[in-house]
């Protein structure tokens, strides 16, 4: 039997047949308040429609409809904030343990315990033990691109480049913690440096983006991209890690002091004016546009 032929009727329904095809006039269904016309609405009088605000990942994206004002409690920042706690917390778990017991002596279940979080908490976040104790945060690259490309358009790219870099080199450097026991864990265990290095070649990759779509050229074809990306981070680091080194000491604190950080941003200048001096912006050719 169909889905329609199928249909069995109940016996008040057949005697409702019967009496409908002898009286047409006599089944009638009964009018209630449910099945009345709706009455008119004047446009005058009609409420006006409150959009409905989809909230996303980039804002609020207004759609038509009725719906209450939307929430202004922007929960989208607190939740990014907490991964931010999370990562920081598994990382230095991950640190201070492979600081404390070697690489091979420490297990996921070792650092989720330590952090009070859960083995599976830990995966959401690294891949690996060893993904926690060299890789930074997984948005830094793209953080870094993004202020690149939000300076002034006046500016030149050489020079955004550099002030980006000097800034972000300063917030790690005013992490001593981490940054010590980054430093700790890696001589200790070289083998980690491979992992390291795949994380900066990436990051240098969205850097070399960004300085091309400023300076309106094509990586692929102009190599002035790459090479003051490479200059640029080289020199920062050698200059970061020569005034650094003074600071790890173990009697050193947490964080660098006001005056520290004033130093360490001096001698990042200085680094990237040496470089400025020896790495000219380039200059259209002659008879170019």
């Amino acid at each position: 039997m169909g889905l329609i032929t199928g249909s069995a009727l109940s016996l008040p329904g057949r005697r409702a047949l019967r009496l409908h095809a002898r009286r047409p006039d006599a089944f009638r269904p009964p009018t209630s308040a449910c099945m009345a016309p709706a009455p008119a609405v004047s446009r005058l009088h009609a409420r006006p429609l409150h959009p409905v605000h989809l909230r996303t990942g980039t804002g609020v994206r207004s759609l038509g409809g009725m719906a209450s004002p939307p929430d202004r409690d922007d929960t989208g920042g607190l939740r990014e904030r907490k991964k931010r706690e999370n990562r920081r917390a598994l990382q230095i778990a991950a640190l201070e343990l492979v600081a404390e017991r070697g690489l091979s002596d420490v297990r996921v279940e070792d650092i989720a315990h330590r952090a009070k979080m859960s083995p599976r908490t830990f995966f959401n976040y690294f891949t690996s033990k060893e993904q926690a104790l060299v890789d930074p945060t997984p948005d830094h690259g793209v953080a870094l691109r993004d202020r690149i490309l939000a300076a002034p358009p006046g500016q030149e790219a050489r020079d955004v480049l550099l002030e980006v870099l000097i800034d972000y080199a300063l917030e790690l450097a005013a992490d001593r913690t981490t940054w010590r026991l980054v430093k700790e864990v890696t001589s200790r265990h070289p083998e980690l440096l491979p992992l390291a290095m795949g994380s900066s070649r990436e990051t240098s990759r969205m850097l070399v983006t960004a300085v091309a779509e400023r300076m309106g050229t094509d990586p692929m074809v102009d190599p002035y991209p790459v090479v003051l990306v490479e200059a640029a981070v080289a020199t920062l680091r050698a200059a970061a890690g020569h005034f650094l080194h003074r600071l790890s000491g173990p009697s050193g604190a947490p964080t660098l002091t006001d005056d520290d950080a004033a130093a360490v941003r001096a001698a990042l200048r200085t680094a990237a004016d040496t470089l400025r001096a020896g790495f000219p912006a380039p200059h259209p050719a002659a008879g170019s546009a």
